[in-house]
């Protein structure tokens, strides 16, 4: 029996702009994918090391590929009905409304969460830089982190995209002049000793395996930008898949040179700074001092994942499912303050928690990622929802992997949220 208008009507979401859209390019939504997820390249993802370097390679092609596949989804699913608030507004769709309000929640908890462990990380970066920097003055550190870029993000306009493009250039910049510098001193034979294969078997390999999320994760939040650019059937498509595919290129390069260089495999798990090493080697610098080379990606990170929580929750209150106030638009710039402000300061308790109570400390990245993993499944669920009842929609781009990649992506999503609930 044929469709009528009538019974496509659910899919319309009405939810008042998140933003005045701007003109972006795929370049600008590259930019911005970029911002949000690499600096987890550049520290964190060493931990799961500890498993030996097969398990972490198995766990990071793993993951990647399970990114990838959402990306493809996800962008397909954007070409063809952008839904404002990302993953909330797909799930409201296909879900229900009080599944939507579950899943916007789960994301932009997990998005806090995370900004909440960079700005520790970005802290313990400057003390290993600046020695002189005590505990005691870390929560000021915090703060101005969560200053600077809540109040760039709060002009927004042409001042936002400006700092975006130039932190993802920057980034991306060291990350090459990184794994390229290092080239010559990489002994993959010496570093990554058969030894430190593979360590605790297939038990240690599960528990460690969403550790290589850290290379990717945040990429997803591209989508929540529906609102804020023109054209997003055809700008957000072309730069998420750029960027899932760029990220997934670093990642292996970063991956093969750290544990192909000093201070070898088995030391990696417990450095801050995965970088740091290689700076020293190359071009003879204190070992503190070549933190100075991970400060900006970690700013990047910090500053990205601000912009998509305070996205969802602007959707949130758009829907009338938080307090209007929180969706309430700044008269000049155009941007959500309100949003932005009320985010970051459940950020900045947590980033007190974290530090002073460690069991939740310990949990956190388990606790960021089960989150990550119910939505990124929920968005799965999505595509496949949509494939199947409005495969006649027209659209811009199509996933040349199909069902077949939600279907991959929704194994890997599973097999994670087990680990890190386990």
């Amino acid at each position: 029996m044929k469709r009528t208008a009538k019974a496509q009507a659910p899919l319309v979401i009405s939810i008042p702009l998140i933003a005045k859209p701007t003109k972006a390019s795929p370049f600008d939504i590259w930019a911005l994918g970029i911002t949000i997820v690499i600096g987890g390249q550049y520290f964190s993802w060493n931990a799961g090391l500890v498993a030996g370097v097969r398990s972490n390679a198995a766990a990071l092609v793993f993951m990647g590929s399970g990114y990838i596949c959402l990306m493809l989804s996800m962008s397909e699913m954007t070409s063809t009905l952008p839904f404002a608030g990302g993953a909330y507004g797909l799930s409201r769709c296909c879900l229900g409304y009080f599944s939507g309000f579950v899943i916007g929640c789960c994301e932009a908890l997990q998005y806090i969460a995370y900004v909440s462990t960079s700005t520790i990380s970005f802290g313990q970066m400057l003390q290993q830089m600046i020695p002189s920097i005590s505990n005691d003055l870390l929560p000021l550190v915090w703060f101005i982190v969560y200053f600077v870029a809540v109040g760039i993000l709060i002009v927004g306009g042409r001042t936002f995209w400006l700092v975006n493009r130039f932190l993802a250039v920057l980034s991306t910049a060291i990350v090459l002049f990184y794994c390229i510098g290092c080239l010559p001193n990489v002994d993959f034979n010496r570093y990554a000793s058969t030894s430190t294969m593979m360590v605790g078997g297939f038990s240690l390999f599960f528990k460690t395996m969403p550790l290589a999320a850290w290379f990717f994760v945040g990429i997803e939040a591209l989508n929540t930008l529906c609102n804020m650019v023109e054209d997003p059937k055809i700008v957000i498509p072309k730069g998420q898949v750029s960027c899932i595919l760029t990220l997934f290129a670093t990642g292996i390069f970063v991956f093969f040179v750290a544990v192909s260089s000093s201070p070898g495999a088995a030391n990696l798990p417990t450095v801050i700074t995965v970088f740091n090493p290689g700076f020293v080697t190359m071009l003879g610098i204190s070992y503190d001092f070549a933190t100075i080379f991970s400060i900006p990606a970690t700013f990047a990170t910090i500053f990205g994942f601000i912009l998509a929580y305070a996205n969802i929750l602007t959707a949130l209150a758009h829907s009338k499912l938080l307090p209007a106030w929180i969706g309430r638009t700044h008269p000049r710039f155009h941007t959500h303050p309100y949003a932005l402000i009320f985010g970051s300061a459940i950020g900045y308790l947590m980033c007190y928690l974290v530090t002073y109570v460690p069991i939740l400390g310990a949990e956190m990245f388990n606790i960021c990622m089960f989150f990550g993993f119910s939505s990124y499944l929920a968005q799965c669920v999505g595509y496949l929802y949509l494939k199947h009842n409005f495969s006649h929609l027209p659209r811009n781009f199509a996933s040349p992997l199909g069902r077949f990649g939600a279907y991959y992506a929704s194994v890997v999503w599973v097999v994670n949220w087990i680990s890190v609930s386990y």
